[in-house]
């Protein structure tokens, strides 16, 4: 399961939201269950505090099994691992990628694997991150999620990538995004 810190409430404190999570994971009192506290401020707009994280863990052992920090900021992916060592904590952050595998993070859940896994692969073997950092920036002044589903349509033609779900609205430019990404994309040697 993949847990967002409670966001309706902006101003909370750190130990409501471990209260928040405490009450989803006793609700559930499951020693099975495996969740992966889900730390995207910049979404969400409450991330959650590594303190918070480490007393989960300590708290409730394998099941608060890791963390997705999608934060990009590579500070708060040292002290997520400095505050829980034995959580798996992966980044969202593609250029992110080889150097929180090198101190210790299990790897990586993004978008962008959808659309060129074998950058994710280099960068776990070889650190390609100024592709990656010119891939990005593709998408730099897109909507995301729009962007790249409309990348796997223009790659696809397939439309059914086209749609979202509403807030977001459909992008319409997937071909010159797709032209785009060709263009920067050249064989990453292992």
């Amino acid at each position: 399961m993949l847990l967002l810190p409670p966001c309706f409430y902006r101003d909370v404190t750190a130990e409501g939201i471990e209260d928040a999570f405490a009450a989803i994971l006793d609700g559930v009192a499951d020693d099975r269950l495996r969740a992966t506290l889900y730390h995207i401020p910049q979404t969400s707009g409450v991330g959650v505090p590594a303190p918070v994280a480490a007393r989960l863990r300590a708290r409730y052992g394998a099941v608060v099994a890791g963390l997705k920090d999608s934060s990009a900021d590579f500070k708060q992916f040292r002290a997520f691992r400095a505050a829980a060592p034995d959580l798996a904590i992966t980044v969202g952050n593609e250029v992110d990628i080889a150097r929180a595998v090198a101190q210790g993070g299990v790897g990586t859940i993004c978008g962008l694997g959808n659309i060129v896994p074998h950058l994710i692969r280099a960068m776990l073997d070889i650190g390609a991150e100024p592709q990656m950092r010119a891939v990005q920036s593709v998408f730099a002044d897109e909507p995301f999620t729009p962007a790249l589903k409309a990348v796997l349509a223009a790659r696809t033609g397939h439309a059914g990538w086209l749609r979202v779900r509403a807030p977001l609205r459909a992008a319409s430019n997937g071909a010159a995004l797709a032209a785009k990404l060709d263009s920067l994309l050249r064989p990453v040697a292992a």
